[in-house]
């Protein structure tokens, strides 16, 4: 999929990056410039001494190549969409990258001595942790601002146009969006359904394959996109993947009910319980880049499943526009405060002391502080009410989530959609006040409203089962076998007792933490005394042992080095 680019603003060539970032070998290569360097296997148009090539899917594609820099900083801001465009006029010495206005399609950067090197992957970076990079992966499990794991690499900021002069490398950069202008009120639920039909339209119009792929679950969004496009009478392919680790599969069961429902044929994909062994999960490592902590994280077993060569729509941005995420545990809506409380791992919990075990005492404690810098710094931008967390956790979680940024990851396979991808829609949702969200009820009422037949089957999010709005004896007695099952994993005495035997569908621990590659090589950052106690077999906690194998992967993918170093130590039959 054109999803790769390397650039270099300097002396270096961008060839050896892109080759390291990818195995593809059909790619362009341009070095027309005794400044500039670029290798990717983006879209490409040319005239003359200008290039414009564009990442993702931008609605619609630009049919022309801008006639000059100043140009292209008018006229490729006005694209929704979830994408990046790069435009070089070699003769005028000038680089103009645009970023969508979600910042879902990543480019990143870092500043040398002589340039800049940008690029579409993390990993063609070098350097250093970045302690609030970190901080917050151990936080949060995510980064956010604009920094990543990386010290000295950041993301470009959404919603800007960058001009860089190629002679210099300075780089001046402009807001063109920004969500801080959406109203917090005033908005209707019709104007939504308006401004999603819209943007659905658009987004079909810009499908670069024939087939259309849905990666289903038993939630709200993928079930919004089904019943749009079945509405459109649209030939869709659904992709289910059981997730039988959690509520007897209720994911994979209200997920087929659906399909069912809609009359279209699917097929039912069953993970391998030793996954995380094998050579399938190494190859999300690579696609993730280490940026997620996804040892025994269900969406990392996805990625295998994802079509090749198909439109693939996911559901990640009415997801984080159509729910209030800042109700507490109470169902009220709430600020910051009690977001890290309620979110974000204690520094008295497993995860931080497993930190402070695993790092150096000097090291942990920069991670802690760096990322209470980085907290107070961002969420100072936004109103400390139920809008202000759910607009952070638009432009912070979804994009940086712990699970994926499928516009990342999945976009090495497929192209990758979502319902929403327009600025119109942003605006319609966003300014729908928190309080209405609650509890799913905005979604409730989009779909009560306009796919009732939706309804008809119970919903998953967060692990916790919604009811239907009407009756269906198949599903009371799926819910009522689940209840069962929930209660007697809480009583395993009483489990016995019925001589009902636990259900073993749990992943098998992986082989990769097994391996000597953890513990073998010293690391400034790494407790000597702990890294010692491995070697000697003497492991350390689950969290400890996690939190070390994420840090080496990290490093090796970086490195080019994490098929040579874990190849051989796990299962790769898959």
């Amino acid at each position: 999929m054109h999803n790769l680019i390397a650039i270099d603003v300097g002396s270096d060539t961008a060839n050896d990056v892109y080759k390291r970032m990818s195995s593809e070998q059909d790619y362009h290569s341009f070095e027309h410039h005794s400044r500039l360097s670029i290798a990717t296997n983006a879209r490409v148009l040319t005239a003359d001494t200008r290039v414009l090539l564009t990442l993702g899917t931008p609605l619609p594609y630009p049919e022309k190549i801008p006639e000059s820099w100043q140009d292209a900083m008018t006229a490729l801001c006005t694209h929704d969409g979830a994408f990046a465009f790069v435009f070089c006029d070699t003769d005028a010495n000038k680089m103009v990258l645009v970023t969508d206005f979600l910042g879902y399609m990543p480019l990143y950067y870092q500043v040398k001595d002589n340039g800049v090197v940008i690029s579409s992957m993390a990993k063609a970076f070098h350097g250093s942790c970045d302690p609030a990079g970190w901080g917050a992966l151990i936080s949060l499990g995510y980064t956010i601002g604009d920094s990543t794991l990386t010290d000295g690499v950041r993301r470009l900021p959404s919603g800007s146009t960058i001009a860089i002069d190629l002679m210099t490398g300075e780089m001046t950069s402009t807001k063109y969006r920004n969500l801080g202008d959406v109203a917090y009120s005033g908005g209707t639920l019709e104007r939504v359904k308006t401004t999603l039909d819209e943007s659905v339209d658009k987004t079909l119009g810009a499908a670069l394959f024939r087939e259309q792929a849905v990666m289903m679950s038993g939630g709200f969004d993928s079930r919004l996109i089904a019943f749009m496009l079945a509405d459109r009478q649209v030939d869709f392919r659904p992709v289910v993947v059981s997730h039988r680790d959690e509520q007897l599969d209720a994911d994979g069961t209200f997920a087929q009910a659906i399909i069912k429902k809609l009359g279209v044929e699917c097929a039912f994909n069953v993970p391998d319980q030793d996954f995380f062994s094998s050579q399938a999960f190494l190859d999300y490592l690579f696609a993730s880049e280490g940026e997620v902590a996804s040892l025994y994280l269900f969406i990392a077993q996805v990625f295998q499943f994802i079509p090749a060569r198909a439109t693939t729509w996911e559901g990640v941005i009415p997801g984080y526009t159509l729910v209030d995420f800042s109700a507490g545990k109470d169902g009220r809506t709430s600020g910051f405060s009690r977001l890290l409380a309620e979110k974000a791992n204690a520094y008295d919990g497993k995860l931080w002391t497993a930190a402070r075990e695993v790092f150096t005492a000097e090291v942990a404690e920069s991670f802690q502080d760096a990322f209470d810098d980085a907290w107070k710094k961002e969420t100072d931008r936004y109103p400390d009410n139920g809008d202000g967390v759910n607009r952070y956790l638009l432009e912070h979680k979804s994009r940086n989530r712990t699970g994926i940024n499928p516009f990342k990851v999945f976009q090495t396979r497929t192209q990758t959609v979502s319902p929403g991808m327009t600025w119109d829609y942003i605006s319609a949702s966003m300014s729908i006040p928190a309080s209405q969200k609650v509890n799913h009820a905005l979604y409730y009422r989009l779909l009560r409203r306009h796919y009732p037949k939706a309804l008809d089957i119970p919903f998953i999010s967060g692990n916790v089962i919604k009811p239907a709005e009407s009756l269906n004896v198949n599903m009371k007695i799926f819910e009522l076998r689940n209840s069962i099952e929930n209660f007697l994993n809480l009583r395993p005495r009483l489990r016995r007792i019925f001589q009902s035997p636990k259900r073993n569908v749990d992943f098998l621990p992986s082989s990769f933490l097994q391996s000597s590659q953890l513990s073998v090589e010293n690391d400034e950052a790494l407790s000597p005394a702990f890294l010692a106690r491995v070697r000697r077999g003497q492991v350390g906690s689950p969290e400890a042992m996690k939190l070390l194998f994420h840090w080496r992967v990290w490093r090796w993918i970086h490195n080019g080095e994490l098929y040579s170093r874990l190849g051989e130590t796990g299962n790769n039959s898959q």
